[in-house]
């Protein structure tokens, strides 16, 4: 548990902690940095104390304000269950969020969802099934990278950039709308 003191988890302030199984944020924390907890292979829930303004988790999955809006934010690498979906008004998937999760095989975006950051899904390698809502601006750098069960993808015609977005994936085939 994090000490109800703390205010600020600093950028990848827990990387590669491999033994971390589970985190307790407690309401005092305003600010989690970018990767604050890349390469924890370990966890399996993220908790957040109920009064805490700016995070909270839902079934174990962290979500908050990032880059001034609602975003999933931490999804845990050792959570076992093969499918999600990810929260109504959520309008990002923050860096590195699915990162090296080797379970899911569907992920379910909702409407309105603008942004899949850098890495969102990076080495997701039974990721198979996920649809981009139209509603989808931005694909960043290797946001499927290493997504190698990922065989085909529409990509929505308000996305104006995705450099190295399918970076060593599965895709053999891709749409681009109009």
């Amino acid at each position: 548990s994090i000490p109800s003191t703390v205010t600020s988890i600093g950028k990848e302030a827990f990387g590669v902690c491999k033994s971390l199984e589970s985190v307790n944020i407690p309401a005092s924390v305003t600010t989690i940095g970018k990767n604050a907890f890349i390469g924890c292979s370990k966890i399996s829930a993220y908790n957040v104390a109920s009064g805490n303004t700016v995070y909270s988790s839902s079934n174990g999955v962290l979500y908050g304000i990032y880059d001034s809006v609602k975003a999933l934010i931490q999804y845990p690498t050792a959570k076992t269950q093969t499918s999600y979906s990810v929260a109504a008004g959520t309008k990002m998937i923050a860096d590195y969020a699915f990162g090296d999760n080797a379970y899911l095989t569907k992920v379910t975006l909702p409407s309105g969802i603008e942004k899949l950051d850098n890495f969102a899904f990076y080495n997701c390698k039974k990721l198979s099934d996920i649809t981009l809502p139209s509603s989808v601006t931005s694909l960043g750098s290797q946001s499927f990278g290493r997504c190698e069960a990922l065989k085909s993808l529409t990509i929505p015609s308000k996305v104006e950039t995705f450099e190295g977005a399918f970076y060593m994936s599965g895709l053999e085939s891709v749409v681009i709308s109009n």
